[in-house]
């Protein structure tokens, strides 16, 4: 015959002891009990977080967060909390960013469940992120799944490394917002922009001025018009009537 558990051995001992207080603890240790067969990697990370030191204890209350940058020229950055404590952006010319307790890290963390070269995180264009484990000593988690060698990483992914507990998201290309409603900005307390009309030159008029007619820049030359008639012979009243014509035009012009 087996040996019952642990949990198996207090739940037979509370029950030879029945208080009520006694009952509330059975209960709770049915409720472990349960947990432990359904999913024993999430109670591991409960039992992790009880043993953390009180100062690191109360920053698990902060979530832990990686953000994958990507840009359009194949490359990439970290956005991390992980760092003391605010959030940075980090470049690496190799696009892997070291997870680790040793100095060298690019991310240095002091957790005693890290080994010193505990992990990376690795970017390609072809792969996108990737989390590699570098042959940790308590390995490293990807969704409760434990990392073989290297596990491609996508939005929302929970990472587990040591005692800590990482949300990963993967941001693309920023997108260009539509301008806001003038009512938003009146409630803001601030003024659209102005707008610069467009000022679009109006065509040059040219002033039309009047061409003189042959006769009359004959005449300013001071020749005299030859009017030939049908037969070929030239009228000479013909050509004072045309010349007192001309005389006059030019007296009534500005």
């Amino acid at each position: 015959m087996s040996r019952p558990n642990p949990f198996q051995q207090t739940t037979q001992l509370l029950k030879s002891q029945r208080t009520p207080s006694l009952e509330q603890k059975l209960g709770l240790y049915q409720v472990f009990q349960r947990l432990y067969d359904t999913n024993p990697s999430l109670l591991d990370e409960l039992i992790a977080l009880e043993n953390l030191p009180t100062g690191q204890a109360s920053n698990a209350k902060v979530p832990l967060y990686i953000i994958g940058n990507r840009t359009g020229n194949n490359d990439a950055s970290l956005t991390t909390n992980l760092l003391d404590d605010r959030s940075q952006t980090l470049l690496q010319p190799e696009q892997i960013w070291l997870i680790g307790r040793a100095p060298e890290s690019g991310l240095c963390l002091e957790d005693a469940r890290l080994s010193r070269h505990h992990a990376a995180i690795q970017f390609s264009s072809d792969q996108g992120f990737e989390l590699v484990d570098l042959g940790s000593t308590n390995g490293s988690f990807v969704n409760g799944e434990a990392v073989r060698h290297r596990k491609p990483l996508k939005e929302g992914d929970r990472i587990r490394l040591g005692s800590l507990t990482i949300l990963f998201f993967e941001q693309s290309e920023p997108q260009n917002l539509p301008q806001l409603p003038e009512g938003v900005l009146e409630k803001l307390g601030r003024e659209p922009d102005p707008v610069t009309p467009q000022l679009f030159a109006e065509p040059e008029q040219t002033e039309q001025k009047a061409t003189p007619s042959d006769d009359t820049m004959v005449f300013l030359r001071g020749e005299i018009p030859v009017q030939k008639s049908t037969s070929g012979n030239t009228s000479k009243p013909e050509q004072s009537d045309r010349q007192a014509r001309l005389l006059k035009r030019l007296k009534n012009m500005p």
